[in-house]
């Protein structure tokens, strides 16, 4: 007996991972399709991460940001800010997490409008999208925008502006009171990897700007390669104020996230008032990160992602012309969700595909029923295929009642 908390359907225990391939302690093997928490980005088994890691450790493994600085945190902080140069002059604080990057750039929001007096005694709340998630913090949770979390904690969570994910001619954006809009590039499986139209992501964050409104972007999950790009939103023109990264940075070898904030609201407030956590900007993550960074610009990520999205783009329509069942596709780069109708539902396909060997995410609830897609950005054309193949007999097999 063990006295662990799970959260988890089956009673599979992993002992072994290779790959895009997850090994149960009774030899089952599971092709991981969703990065396990669209996290694992470059799979399992990275010689080059283990190497550093090994090197970090015997080095300097642990430093806290109240205490003193290392070259790993300093490295990753440049080499961020050269990528996000040309958005304007940004400086970066490290978390050990999203929803800690949420926290953060919530805070730091506060901090910067309580300093420039911003309708101080109104000026309390934040707006977020429907539909959205932003982390497991009641922080966090309280810049959701999804109905499945505000009515858990409802009553313990802040009340926050939703935003329609779409063009209402018919709403007034009325931005008088609030501190920080939280948005997002894409949403992925909250409500079904739907990315947010490009001109209206450009009309609420001049919104934001004539209001005097902090622009926060969680890509969190969507950075780093997982569209095809470094972040999701750099084909709208936008310029946030506050950018969150987390998932693609660590890809499941290190807790860390960055928080990167244009410099000048970082420089108008006391950066102490921050606070933080022990493992903020840990050096052996930092150097796992910069590790990251190093492999996926060798060898080319992005264009491997892009190169294979049309092709899942592709599979997956054929996949819907052929199983009606299916009401619609939608996503970008190695981020996919897959809509179905009500006569099947997604947590009976999910518990097929993994008896058939096969890992997703998917989400059932009020009129959300899809599973998403979204495997290693390592992943070939032809273990892409082995993917929606098992996904295709999976979805059949529900169908007649398997």
């Amino acid at each position: 007996m063990y006295n662990l908390v799970k959260r988890v359907f089956g009673d599979d225990n992993f002992v072994k991972s290779d790959g895009i391939y997850l090994y149960t302690d009774d030899n089952k093997e599971i092709i991981d399709s969703c990065s396990n928490s669209m996290n694992v980005n470059l799979g399992y088994g990275v010689l080059e991460i283990e190497k550093v890691i090994h090197e970090q450790i015997r080095k300097i493994n642990f430093m806290h940001t109240g205490k003193g600085t290392t070259y790993e945190s300093l490295m990753l902080a440049n080499r961020l800010h050269d990528i996000i140069k040309p958005y304007g002059n940004y400086k970066v604080y490290f978390a050990t997490s999203g929803s800690d990057c949420i926290e953060a750039a919530l805070r730091i929001s506060v901090l910067y409008q309580q300093k420039n007096k911003r309708n101080q005694e109104s000026n309390t709340r934040f707006a977020t999208f429907e539909g959205s998630y932003h982390g497991s913090t009641l922080g966090a949770l309280s810049v959701s925008g999804h109905r499945k979390f505000q009515k858990l904690y409802n009553g313990y969570i802040g009340n926050c502006l939703t935003i329609p994910t779409r063009w209402n001619l018919e709403w007034e954006m009325d931005f008088t009171d609030i501190t920080a809009f939280v948005l997002d590039s894409m949403i992925t499986n909250p409500i079904g990897s739907e990315m947010i139209d490009r001109d209206y992501l450009n009309y609420l964050v001049q919104i934001c700007k004539e209001s005097g409104v902090i622009t926060i972007i969680d890509e969190i999950a969507t950075s780093i390669g997982r569209l095809g790009c470094f972040f999701g939103f750099e084909d709208s023109g936008i310029s946030p104020d506050i950018v969150c990264i987390s998932k693609g940075l660590g890809v499941g070898y290190a807790n860390i996230g960055a928080v990167i904030v244009k410099s000048n609201i970082i420089d108008s407030i006391n950066s102490a008032d921050i606070l933080g956590h022990t493992y903020n900007a840990s050096p052996i993550d930092c150097k796992i990160a910069m590790t990251v960074l190093d492999y996926i610009e060798e060898h080319g990520i992005f264009e491997h992602v892009n190169n294979l999205s049309n092709y899942i783009e592709y599979r997956l329509k054929v996949l819907k012309n052929k199983l009606p069942c299916i009401s619609k596709v939608s996503g970008k780069g190695f981020m996919w969700s897959i809509h179905f109708r009500n006569n099947v539902n997604a947590s009976k396909v999910f518990k097929q595909c993994y008896n058939n060997g096969l890992l997703l995410l998917y989400l059932e609830y009020e009129e959300y029923n899809h599973m998403t897609f979204c495997p290693p950005l390592i992943t070939s054309k032809n273990q892409i295929d082995s993917m929606l193949d098992i996904l295709e007999k999976s979805i059949t097999e529900v169908l007649h009642g398997y």
